[in-house]
């Protein structure tokens, strides 16, 4: 069964997560906020509201990418410390391979918060090392955990596996992939300084795997602003260092640019292409200048289905 905005409402109620009477009230609104997976937000009058998602290829690999991450969301109903960091698991269906998430309020990706604002509030940051720093001091115990521990790949980054097959995997890196590996093959002095800190790669923490930006949901709180990090597809047993690592790589890539202005960064060719990098659509987060426009279905309880835009930014020559 494919969810979509028109059986959802259905696929919810049958396992009782949502309420004839709302519907017939119209007090349900579902917006398709679909990407690389099904996904869709419910958003309820007086109610939490909910976040579904269904694996969009059902093919193995993918589908033990979600009961991986469907499994680290289960840790954190008895782990107090992955609790804070992750959004609260309603259901896991393996059978629809889908899991259904709370919705958090009013929430943005970091990435899409970051240029949004201009800028980047130290409490943000502040946030983030502490709840990282509280999981990683029970992650590494994590890894043995009898019922994640058989979904735990133990793979270390292509990056660092270059002298074992590395230079293959990165072939499967779209265009970018066959390029990196060219140029590491033009520096092998390089290439063993990577090789180097591959040795030294440990797996002792369970590590989120994907760690970046737009993973990141921060929303209001009452105290001023809250996160939690989703997407926990890619999590493996790892290097503790390799999340935080992943984290700070974000803000070298999102906030060095010293250029007053646009004009002035046009001007400077890396600082051009830093802004290129950066410059992302705050919904979709797609590169502003790959795109015109993106829909995002909306539909309501009483059946009808509107096409509201939510995306309208000019190509960039």
């Amino acid at each position: 069964m494919h969810l979509t905005p028109a059986n959802l409402a259905y696929f919810l109620m049958d396992r009782t997560l949502l309420g004839a009477d709302e519907l017939v009230a119209g007090r349900v609104s579902i917006l398709d906020a679909s990407r690389r997976n099904r996904n869709f937000k419910v958003i309820r009058q007086g109610a939490p509201g909910l976040f579904v998602k269904q694996m969009r290829d059902m093919q193995t690999d993918a589908m033990l990418t979600l009961k991986r991450e469907a499994a680290c969301y289960e840790l954190a109903r008895d782990i107090p410390e992955l609790a804070r960091i992750m959004p609260r698991l309603i259901r896991y269906d393996e059978r629809r391979h889908t899991i259904v998430l709370e919705l958090l309020p009013d929430a943005e990706s970091l990435l899409a918060y970051h240029g949004r604002n201009k800028g980047f509030p130290v409490e943000i940051g502040r946030m983030l090392g502490e709840g990282i720093g509280l999981y990683h001091a029970k992650a590494g115990a994590l890894v043995e955990n009898e019922k994640l521990k058989p979904l735990l790949m133990r793979q270390a980054p292509v990056i660092l596996t270059l002298s074992r097959g590395g230079h293959h995997a990165l072939s499967h890196f779209g265009r970018i992939g066959p390029a990196v590996s060219a140029v590491l093959q033009q520096h092998r002095d390089f290439e063993g300084l990577l090789d180097a800190l591959g040795a030294e790669w440990r797996f002792d923490s369970l590590i989120h795997g994907d760690m970046k930006w737009d993973n990141v949901l921060v929303f209001p709180a009452e105290n001023g602003l809250d996160f939690r990090i989703a997407d926990w597809e890619m999590a493996d047993s790892g290097d503790a260092g390799g999340t935080s690592a992943r984290c700070c790589r974000a803000f070298f890539r999102r906030g060095s640019c010293p250029c007053r202005s646009r004009a002035e960064c046009r001007r400077k060719p890396i600082s051009a292409w830093r802004r290129s990098r950066s410059m992302r659509c705050g919904q979709c987060s797609r590169p502003s200048g790959r795109h015109t426009r993106k829909s995002e279905a909306s539909t309501t309880s009483k059946g009808g289905a509107n096409s509201r835009a939510v995306c309208a930014l000019a190509r960039r020559g």
